[in-house]
């Protein structure tokens, strides 16, 4: 959704689209970013659109509950500011519903994440941002269309994913760095990331046999993007396949003395890296669009999932799996469970007379509190509690709590007292 709304409003998008309401995308957990913005709104005035398929992912649960508190303290009420875009029946959806949600969304159980821009995971933030979804529909519906033809030759998808396979089996892996030369396509490259990296970076064939796979993929905005990478593409290692996104329609122009318009220099840009990167006998693809618009936004994102579905089957991958995903939040569990188990202790009264004042390293604290977990998340646990305790909401009932660190013979010990 933040794609499109980059897209199709530019980076001011709050100022300069128009809209009746502002739109602010909360997507990483980082405290500190969220009180800033929810400092400046008006709760009362606020909706929190949550999109997770079980309600469980990490990131959505943990701003959707600091934002219900903060509801809760203003006095308002939790369903009248929150909207789920969910699956049937799961978790979250019955939560949802107990809650009055202002509205359900759903989703098929079987989309994924990284593919579903299509459903009600694109189709809601689009109506608050006053995107053209159906066309942006419409435009995934013609590169369906494009990318199903039989004949090699005709389908760019195709011909995209045979020239990577096969120049990545002449000459090694490579990366690929996407080059977006439009400020609209600012977020491409992240989306992309995404996209290739969880559907093709993989430990086991589908048939499986241990078989190591991905392809890495960075990038960002043309013109400035390009001298991070260009010195490094044209004259140094040769890792790395360059692909060029552009627009041929421009809605408006400014004069440049050089170029004649900036709109010239652009087109300079990518046409004079094309034939640097040519004479120095490096890979790179060009895909040119009309013109910036919904349609054609739905075509680049449906082109690019077809690019991968069929790398993945060259690959004998299965590209709708995420594993090594599973297994980060898994271990996000585990460090969960012990940072609240050992706050736990620190407020339990018979450990605090048996222990406190404690004075030594993270590997005597474990003993102590006789918690299994590794020696770097007892001490990564203690570092954060020892710089973090007095911070609001951070270790409730452990405010008061006195606690140093000192590097001392090549580890820290904490020092702990009530």
């Amino acid at each position: 959704p933040g794609i499109s709304s980059y897209a199709t409003h530019g980076d001011g998008y709050n100022f300069a689209s128009g809209l009746e309401q502002r739109l602010h995308f909360v997507c990483n957990t980082d405290p500190e970013s969220f009180s800033t913005l929810f400092g400046k709104l008006d709760l009362k005035t606020t909706i929190m659109v949550n999109m997770s398929k079980s309600g469980s992912t990490a990131e959505t649960r943990g701003n959707m509950d600091a934002f219900n508190a903060l509801l809760v303290a203003a006095g308002l009420e939790e369903g009248k500011h929150n909207i789920a875009i969910t699956t049937p029946n799961s978790k979250f959806d019955v939560y949802a519903q107990s809650k009055g949600f202002l509205n359900i969304f759903r989703m098929h159980n079987e989309t994924g994440g990284r593919t579903s821009v299509g459903s009600a995971i694109g189709m809601v933030p689009a109506a608050f941002a006053g995107i053209d979804f159906a066309g942006f529909l419409q435009g995934q519906c013609h590169m369906d269309v494009l990318t199903r033809r039989a004949e090699a030759t005709a389908n760019p998808a195709m011909i995209i994913a045979l020239a990577l396979q096969s120049h990545m089996q002449k000459s090694g892996r490579k990366n690929v760095i996407m080059l977006g030369y439009s400020d609209a396509l600012k977020e491409f490259a992240h989306y992309l990331q995404q996209l290739y990296m969880e559907s093709l970076g993989k430990e086991y064939a589908l048939d499986g046999r241990t078989q190591p796979e991905g392809l890495t993929m960075f990038g960002g905005v043309g013109t400035g993007e390009q001298h991070a990478f260009m010195q490094q593409v044209q004259k140094g290692i040769s890792d790395a396949v360059v692909r060029f996104v552009n627009f041929r329609h421009r809605k408006a122009d400014f004069g440049c003395a050089r170029a004649g318009s900036t709109g010239r220099q652009l087109l300079a840009f990518v046409k004079g890296t094309e034939a640097a990167l040519w004479s120095n006998g490096k890979p790179f693809f060009t895909t040119t669009y009309s013109e910036n618009s919904a349609f054609n936004l739905g075509m680049m994102i449906a082109l690019e999932e077809r690019i991968v579905t069929i790398l993945a089957a060259f690959k004998g991958l299965n590209a709708f799996d995420q594993p090594g995903v599973q297994d980060g939040k898994l271990a996000a569990d585990v460090v969960n469970d012990a940072s609240i188990y050992i706050a736990t202790k620190l407020a339990d009264t018979k450990f605090v007379a048996a222990h406190l004042p404690f004075v030594g390293t993270a590997a005597e604290f474990r003993a102590a509190a006789k918690i299994d977990v590794s020696l770097t998340v007892v001490d990564s646990i203690l570092s954060d509690l020892e710089a973090n305790r007095a911070v609001q909401d951070a270790y409730p009932g452990l405010e008061a709590l006195k606690m140093s660190r000192e590097f001392k013979d090549g580890e820290f010990v904490y020092s702990i007292s009530a």
